[in-house]
């Protein structure tokens, strides 16, 4: 009688060890979005380049000197309390404010200004899927520039007083289709659209 529940045991424990062998491995788990936090002296750039695709950026008040590159798909970057409270300032005027080469990327709630030389823009962009909506950009070559970029909104903008001396535009569009651009404030721009 031992003897033979000593065989189950045996058979058993070897099935158990085949089941282990064989089954697959569970997967892994989905991280959840991140939301970072941006504050005054600290970097957006330094947030985006540590943010993964699915996480939100949120911009506290106060102003902000840099050039922000987006690469990341699915990222929100957005201030906390509007365009008249979040400057992003140009640290180098011969670059974009925030340049955007992904896809499903959110700008929204930013002042952008100081960029002024040639096809430099306060939110340049090329993606599908974009929402660049609530920013005001003034003082720059143009306002707001797309190139290759489909299905994205551009909505309730204020492009003001972009393009002096230079011939740039408040809205930029150019190689693009199936745009929205609807609500946009522009004004005393040297061309207001192209």
């Amino acid at each position: 009688m031992k003897t033979r529940i000593l065989s189950i045991l045996i058979i058993l424990a070897f099935c158990f060890s085949l089941v282990a062998v064989v089954a697959p491995p569970l997967a892994n788990p989905v991280r959840a979005a991140t939301t970072w936090y941006v504050n005054p002296g600290e970097s957006i750039q330094a947030a985006v380049d540590g943010a993964s695709s699915g996480d939100t950026i949120i911009v506290r008040e106060g102003t902000y000197t840099e050039n922000v590159d987006v690469n990341k798909d699915h990222l929100t970057i957005k201030s906390e309390n509007g365009a008249e409270a979040t400057i992003v300032q140009a640290a180098n005027p011969d670059d974009d404010v925030f340049w955007v080469k992904a896809n499903y990327v959110e700008i929204s709630g930013f002042t952008v200004t100081g960029t002024n030389t040639f096809l430099h823009a306060g939110i340049s962009a090329s993606g599908e899927h974009l929402t660049i909506c609530r920013n005001y950009a003034l003082l720059n070559f143009a306002g707001i520039y797309v190139n290759a970029t489909m299905n994205s909104l551009i909505c309730n903008n204020t492009i003001t007083d972009n393009g002096a001396g230079a011939g740039g535009a408040g809205i930029e569009v150019w190689n693009s289709a199936n745009n929205r651009i609807l609500n946009n404030n522009l004004r005393n721009n040297i061309y207001q659209a192209v």
